[in-house]
Order: C-alpha cells, then sequence, then structure tokens
C-alpha cells in the first residue's frame, strides 16, 4: 500500500507540489434521502465548500441565508454571517450526536 500512494503522490506532482497547495474549493448540490429523514429539507441550490488541506477545517456558502456560512473545526461549529457575526455556534459538536439513532432528528449546527 506504501508503495501505491508513494506511485500516486510522484504521478501528481510530489510531496513538495501537494504540500503548495493550501484549500479546496468545489460547487455542491446535496440531496439525497438523509435529510429528509433527518428531519430537514434540502434545496437544490448550489453552494462552495472550502477545505483546508493541511488541518481540519470546513466552511459552506451560503448556508440558511445567502450573508450566511458554515465555520467547522473538531472542537467548534458555527454558522456566521459574512460580516464576523455568529449567529449559532457548538463548541464540542461531535458529542451532540451522542445517543443519536438512524432516524433522530438534527439541529442546524448538526446539519452543518
Amino acid at each position: 500500500m506504501d508503495d501505491l500512494l508513494t506511485q500516486v503522490i510522484a504521478a501528481h506532482g510530489g510531496l513538495d507540489r501537494w504540500n503548495t497547495f493550501k484549500r479546496a474549493t468545489a460547487t455542491v448540490i446535496t440531496g439525497g434521502g438523509v435529510w429528509p429523514m433527518k428531519g430537514l429539507e434540502q434545496d437544490p441550490n448550489p453552494r462552495e465548500e472550502t477545505i483546508t488541506l493541511h488541518e481540519e477545517t470546513a466552511s459552506v456558502s451560503p448556508f440558511g441565508q445567502m450573508d450566511w456560512h458554515t465555520a467547522f473545526t473538531p472542537d467548534r461549529i458555527a454558522i456566521e454571517t459574512t460580516t464576523g457575526g455568529v449567529v449559532s455556534e457548538r463548541l464540542h459538536p461531535k458529542a451532540s450526536f451522542a445517543g443519536h439513532v438512524m432516524n433522530t432528528p438534527w439541529d442546524p449546527l448538526q446539519r452543518a
């Protein structure tokens, strides 16, 4: 497996090249059965999701309203405004899923 990984990294410019990139952004359209199962409505509008490549952070924009986005780290999930205001936040977000089963509804921060 290590040999395969080495070959793949080399085929794409090597580890030094990978380390020059800081983030990736993609336009996403989500759907499927999980959203209704969790008590959430999903609209078909495209969003931008940005992740950092060398630390665990992510953001989705827009989220809820056109001037809102999410801000995720392992220790915090928040819905923020584009001007930096905090709409809602939760520290230690993983803990909020304790005791959940397949059809336990999610709140907006769990969705984020």
